[in-house]
């Protein structure tokens, strides 16, 4: 599923998932990029890829909600090991990372939540988090 996930986004292009403007309409150019690639598959892999897709973004089932949350703690985790550009160069709050990563990873795993709040005190004592 994540994977699945992955290739649409390669498509349609990975959106910053802080950017509440360009997050507008994410939906439908993920849309459309997964029909276009999965549109060249015979059945039934077309339509198999197309609901997975379409299960990952609904976020309803277990496995999704648990895809989701890997695929928000990944990069979630790589800026807390790292200089955390993309943060603090848009000037992303912890409020932000709590509301968007926080609630999907919690929602997944209590053991990834309780390394999520780890994380996230580590970020924002480190600077690389703005408390709102």
């Amino acid at each position: 599923m994540l994977s699945i996930h992955d290739v649409v986004e390669i498509e349609a292009g990975d959106t910053f998932i802080f950017d509440e403007t360009k997050m507008a309409g994410k939906y439908d150019r993920e849309l459309q990029a997964a029909e276009n690639i999965f549109g060249i598959l015979d059945e039934p892999l077309r339509s198999e890829f197309l609901n997975l897709w379409i299960e990952f973004e609904a976020e309803e089932t277990l496995d999704a909600i648990f895809a989701c949350a890997v695929d928000r703690i990944m990069p979630f985790i790589l800026n807390t090991h790292s200089k955390a550009t993309s943060w603090t160069e848009a000037g992303v709050s912890a409020e932000q990372v709590i509301n968007i990563v926080g609630k999907a990873v919690k929602r997944a795993s209590a053991e990834m939540g309780d390394a999520f709040d780890v994380l996230l005190k580590k970020a924002i004592d480190e600077g690389k988090l703005i408390k709102a």
